[in-house]
């Protein structure tokens, strides 16, 4: 994870109107025959096209207030499926079980859960709306626009992933186990301009820690010891990214202004 330092974000300049998608689900980067995201120029500025949304890129950043490229953000968006969730095949396994005959009593039985991390990543999810829509079509100058909606952004899981205990030995055992958060929510306060003539908002995309791996589930118990029962393999968990604010936490990810093309 990148070490992250929060600075205020007041950008009042025309020059910094952002648009993204507002899909509520993932999309493929290609739209048919042609690329969905293109670099492009209307009226002399250079922007990044959305042609499934119809909508223009102009800047993005992060919540820290790191400006993004168009070129990076561009790469953001076209990844940020294939590098979420992965696809989960049925990876569970039963093992053997140990010699019916020696008769353990369930008193005498502790369950144990071991995980092993095989990959671990980041990733932007799909950006949601952070604000009031405002309209400045009939205006005769710019209109500010402010993220008043906090977005919470919760740990997520493979579907064979239900247990508390299954759950805390990802969690333990993960490569970002001292920071992972069951929630976190977005900051609230970050104020753009809409240029007059237009209609927007602005949107908010978390970033997620990914940890993929294998879970072998199993107990001790008098006389035999250990005896694994289970395992489940490829299974991941997922926890929003945040960074502090004093002795405040908030989610972080890329913000953007949507202007409607």
């Amino acid at each position: 994870m990148i070490k992250k330092s929060f600075k205020t974000v007041v950008l009042s300049s025309l020059s910094l109107l952002v648009v993204l998608s507002l899909n509520t689900g993932f999309t493929s980067a290609k739209d048919g025959k042609h690329a969905r995201y293109e670099i492009t120029k209307k009226n002399g500025v250079e922007l990044l096209h959305d042609s499934v949304a119809n909508v223009d890129y102009t800047q993005a950043f992060m919540s820290d207030g790191t400006p993004i490229s168009l070129e990076s953000y561009k790469e953001i968006l076209e990844n940020s499926n294939s590098n979420n969730l992965p696809t989960i095949e049925d990876g569970n396994q039963a093992i053997a079980p140990a010699d019916s005959n020696i008769g353990i009593q369930p008193m005498s039985m502790t369950s144990v859960y071991f995980y092993t991390e095989t990959q671990h990543w980041s990733a932007v999810q799909t950006p949601r709306i952070a604000s009031d829509i405002v309209d400045c079509r009939n205006s005769a100058q710019n209109c500010a626009i402010t993220a008043n909606l906090g977005i919470t952004s919760t740990e997520s899981w493979s579907a064979n992933i239900t247990a508390q205990a299954e759950k805390s030995a990802i969690k333990g055992s993960s490569s970002f186990s001292y920071t992972w958060s069951t929630a976190e929510t977005s900051q609230i306060g970050y104020t753009l301009y809409v240029a007059k003539g237009k209609k927007g908002h602005l949107t908010f995309a978390p970033i997620y820690d990914f940890s993929k791996g294998d879970l072998v589930i199993g107990y001790y118990a008098d006389i035999v010891g250990y005896v694994p029962v289970e395992t489940k393999n490829g299974i991941w968990g997922a926890t929003p990214e945040k960074f502090s604010v004093g002795n405040q936490h908030f989610t972080y990810g890329v913000w953007a202004l949507a202007i409607d093309a």
